[in-house]
């Protein structure tokens, strides 16, 4: 399986909500960067954390009963 980069992984969700796009080059920006993570893989956390609409989407999507909505 091939790891794809942050803005990749944005593009396939950023219909259910565009800000994503702007989100993830913030959380690019503001990531720390004195990680044994990767740039993407800290960014990622990073986005994941921030206080966003998208945040509480994606909480929504993954403790849903439906979870498939998240595979697709």
């Amino acid at each position: 399986m091939q790891v794809m980069s942050l803005e990749e992984a944005v593009e396939s969700i950023a219909e259910l909500d565009p800000s994503i796009i702007n989100d993830a080059k913030q959380a690019k920006v503001e990531c720390r960067k004195d990680t044994a993570l990767s740039p993407n893989e800290s960014a990622a956390i990073y986005l994941y954390t921030m206080p966003t609409p998208f945040y509480a989407a994606l909480n929504g999507i993954l403790r849903s009963e439906n979870s498939q909505a998240a595979q697709s």
